[in-house]
C-alpha cells in the first residue's frame, strides 16, 4: 500500500485526499511516475504533466523523507507527497 497526499489541489484533482494505493494498482511500474499515471488511469488525475510543475518528497517507514524525481522507486508502506510549484509573476 502506498499512499499518496496532495498538499494543495491540483487542477484535476477530483478524488479524496489521501490517496491509498494497493502495490498491484502500479501494473509494476512501482516509481512515483507510475504511481501518477496508475492516478490517472483511475480517473483521480486529468493528466500526469504536471510532474514539471511540482516537488515531489518519499516518506519511509523510518520517517525519513526526501525530494524524489518521476522514476524513483517507491516500496510498499511509503507515503509520497505532492506539492505543487508555483511560479511567480
Amino acid at each position: 500500500m502506498v499512499r499518496v497526499q496532495f498538499t494543495y489541489p491540483f487542477d484535476g484533482l477530483v478524488s479524496s485526499n489521501p490517496i491509498e494505493l494497493d502495490m498491484e494498482e502500479l501494473r509494476g511500474d512501482q516509481t512515483v511516475k507510475g504511481i501518477l499515471q496508475a492516478l490517472v488511469g483511475m480517473g483521480v488525475l486529468a493528466e500526469v504533466t504536471f510532474l514539471s510543475q511540482a516537488m515531489v518528497t518519499l516518506r519511509d517507514h523510518s520517517g525519513s523523507t526526501e525530494v524524489v524525481g518521476p522514476t524513483t522507486a517507491v516500496s510498499d508502506g511509503c507515503e509520497v507527497v505532492i506539492m505543487p510549484l508555483f511560479s511567480g509573476g
